[in-house]
């Protein structure tokens, strides 16, 4: 997944679903991709790192 890429529906914890960036029209976008994190810019403007192995949505 390329930097910048807009996604939504995603997961916080492995297997629980997609908990961050549910609401319509609301997206995170991908800032940062190092070894097994990865860094999301979420709407409400906090920057979180999650694992790279939790699904998201993109789009």
């Amino acid at each position: 997944m390329p930097l910048g890429m807009v996604i939504h529906n995603i997961e916080i914890t492995l297997g629980r679903g997609g908990k961050l960036a549910r609401a319509a029209g609301a997206v995170a976008k991908l800032i940062i991709k190092e070894g097994k994190s990865a860094t999301l810019k979420l709407p409400s403007g906090e920057v979180r790192s999650i694992s790279k192995n939790y699904s998201t949505t993109v789009g």
